[in-house]
This record gives C-alpha cells, structure tokens and sequence, in this order.
C-alpha cells in the first residue's frame, strides 16, 4: 500500500483486494482520477473557490497553484492515511486528498477569512443551490466511465426525492443543492462494485452543484462569508462486498465511528427504534383532524378536540391489542407565529385543554414532539421580550424564502429540552 510518485504523478493502489480504489493524482496541476477494480469510474474538474465576488478556477488559469503539493502520514478516526495537500491563490485555499485502505477524503481548508463568497452578488440566497468552492469535481461527460448506475437520495426527508439511473448521468438530472444534495451511491453493472460519496463534516454548509457537465461539492453558495480556519470535508467510500444497501451501510459505519457513535448505542437508547407509536404525521387519519370533524381539516376543529380524540385512539388501541408504546405530536399541537414558523412550543388550549402533561399521563405514552423552523416573532428571542438570544432573517422584496429565527445560545437548547420532559416529551 505504498505512495509511489514522480515529480508529477502520484498513484496509490488503497486495498490489495478485487475492490481496490486508486487515486491517480496529477501534482503539477491536481487533477485527478480515481478507478475501481481496475477501470477508471471519475475523472476530475476543476478546483475552485469565490472570494471578493469573484470565482478562481483550475479550468480557466485563473487559480494558480502555489508551489509543490506536501505529502504526509497520519492516522485519525478513520485509520491510516496518506496524504498530499496542495495550497492556491497566495494560501488563500487549501485541497487535500486523504487516502486511506478502502476510502478517499477530499479535504477543504480555507486558512484566512473570505468574504463575498456569496456566487449571486446581488441576492446571495439565490446561489443557495450552487457552491462557493469545488473540491472534489467529476466530469460527467467521462466517455472512460461506462456500465455504472446511481442511487441519490434527495428531498424531503432526504429519500422522498431519490434518483436513479446511468452513471454518470446528465447535470439536469442529478439531485444537488439544498433540496437536492445528500448521498449517492455509485455501483458497477454486476453489483461487485459500488462506492458511496457523501459530505463527512459541517453538513449544514455542504452542498453539490451540477452544471456544464461537471459535477462539484463545496460549500453552499449563499454562504457570504468564510471564517478563517474553516474546513469541509467529502468521503468517497468503497464497499467491501459491493451491492447498493451493503455499501450504504458501510458508509453510514464509517461516518458513526469517526464521530463516536454506534448502531448498538442508537438501537439501545432510542425509544421510537424500539417500540411502536402511533403517529399523527402528514398523510395520517389524524393529522389536522379530529374525530367527528367530518372531512374537514382544522383549525378550527368542529368535532372534539385533540386530547379526547387521542384518548379514544388509546382505548381502541387497547381494545383490538395493539400495544402503542408512545405518541408523534405533528405541527397541528403549538403555536405558530409569522410564516408558519414555532412561536412557542407548548400545546394550545384548543387543542389540549388540559395541557400535554394530562395526555402524558392519561394515556402513559412519552410524546415525540414535532418542531418545525422557529417563527421571528417567538417568545424565546429577547428581540420579543425573551430570554435568549436569537439570529433573526427576514426576507427583502423579492426574496423567495420564509422569515426565520435561528437561537444561538446552548442554554436555549438546554432549558427547552428539560422544559419539554416536564410535560411528557
């Protein structure tokens, strides 16, 4: 598993195995390709990032690379790497590739602080589905890469939008940006082969953007500002067995373990994995209903309100044996203020005239409590007379997005959480 190099290609052969992935790294300009058992999968596109409201890019000449490319050794959560780094524009942006025995990270690091990172100069949240940097990129015009398929997933809940086809597919299919971008798996006609590529850190800043056959990660491009020291990070994992959903859980082992986590320990803390509850999500009989409302939705409710019709569901349920064990509460149960969003996260009167607590402990089931974004005008913001503080955005004349709030205290978090177990969560 060694790194044999020249002054200007680098190859290294990862696993000694059927399903070994090779990286094949150009370091006088950084391009690169990567193959699977033997036959080329991806072939790079250009590294780029935005600053000053102005795109530098590999393709055009316009990024210009520092001086030759660092390589090294090390070991994280991930195992033993090698590494190569390469710096551009002055240090201004950095690109690493990690390469590891069954696995490639492709690494960005942004040293010093950017702004007017934003791609629209004018209405930075309508680049909010392209990216502000591109590392790493795949053509997807690559005549090399033939008898692959593709699952993405994508959308609401990440899977409700998922794609499928030919590898590579055309850029105005392939899912990316905010509704679009999450993981993709890559696997050869004979399912012997397949790789998964993901973000692998600050998930909320990563994104993909497909246009101009290539495809690229970075990060979100309505992002305006790069804090100095900021880095983010995309995985290309490959299954040892192959196959679609042994490869997705590959993946998903790779990422728990790096960050500290477990099947086991989620299985044995996880109260909804273990048992049965009843839910009142979108598409259920009593999401915006009640009972004896007739087909209406609500509010307003005609019928009973919501706490007697879930004590009923209670006693039926108990009735024919079906032994619910807790309760998913949808948006129908709190507050909503300015755009839909939470203003306060308790039950209203009208539709628990008791309180959640009562529910709680009528029907004895621990509720999961639905939360959606959180309103400008909510309690909590000292902006309203709360106690804690609060980003507040709303959107200006044009502007197609909701107002939102977001808290930037932990003790919000801490006190909202301990407020909510009190009354059943």
């Amino acid at each position: 598993m060694g790194l044999r190099s020249s002054p200007l290609l680098a190859l290294v052969a990862l696993t000694g195995c059927a399903h070994a992935i090779e990286l094949s790294l150009d370091q006088s300009t950084g391009s690169y390709s990567i193959s699977l058992g033997g036959d080329q999968w991806f072939s790079s596109g250009p590294i780029s990032f935005t600053s000053d409201h102005a795109t530098k890019s590999s393709s055009d000449g316009s990024l210009h690379l520092d001086g030759p490319a660092t390589t090294g050794s090390g070991r994280d959560g991930f195992g033993p790497f090698r590494s190569t780094t390469m710096r551009w524009d002055g240090g201004n942006f950095e690109t690493t590739w990690r390469e590891y025995d069954d696995m490639l990270l492709f690494e960005q690091h942004f040293p010093v602080e950017l702004t007017g990172t934003n791609t629209n100069r004018t209405d930075p949240k309508a680049g909010r589905d392209q990216v502000l940097s591109s590392f790493p990129s795949f053509q997807l015009d690559d005549a090399n890469a033939t008898g692959l398929g593709y699952l993405a997933f994508a959308a609401d809940m990440l899977g409700s939008g998922y794609h499928h086809g030919e590898w590579p597919p055309s850029s105005d299919h392939f899912p990316t940006g905010v509704s679009g971008f999450g993981p993709s798996c890559v696997f050869s006609r004979d399912l012997k082969h397949s790789v998964v590529i993901s973000s692998g850190s600050n998930f909320m800043a990563a994104s993909s953007w497909a246009g101009g056959n290539q495809l690229s990660y970075g990060v979100q491009g309505s992002i305006t500002q790069i804090p100095p020291g900021f880095k983010v990070w995309y995985v290309m994992v490959a299954s040892p067995t192959g196959g679609v959903s042994g490869a997705m859980e590959f993946w998903g082992d790779k990422l728990l373990g790096v960050y500290g986590k477990s099947r086991e320990e989620t299985w044995g803390t996880d109260y909804a994995l273990q048992y049965l509850g009843y839910s009142t999500d979108n598409g259920a009989y009593y999401y915006y209903h009640t009972e004896d409302n007739g087909t209406s939705r609500g509010p307003p409710y005609h019928g009973k309100d919501y706490q007697q019709t879930l004590m009923d569901v209670k006693q039926y349920s108990e009735s024919i044996g079906v032994p619910y064990r807790y309760i998913l509460l949808d948006s129908w149960w709190y507050y909503q203020g300015k755009g839909g969003g939470v203003s306060n996260w308790v039950g209203r009167p009208d539709v628990f005239p008791d309180g959640n607590s009562y529910l709680r402990n009528a029907t004895g089931w621990p509720i999961m409590g639905h939360n959606r974004w959180w309103a400008v005008d909510n309690v909590y913001s000292r902006d309203n007379g709360g106690g804690y503080e609060f980003v507040t955005e709303k959107k200006g004349d044009g502007q197609d997005f909701k107002d939102f709030a977001w808290p930037t205290e932990q003790r919000f978090w801490d006190d909202l959480m301990y407020n909510s177990t009190q009354w059943g969560l």
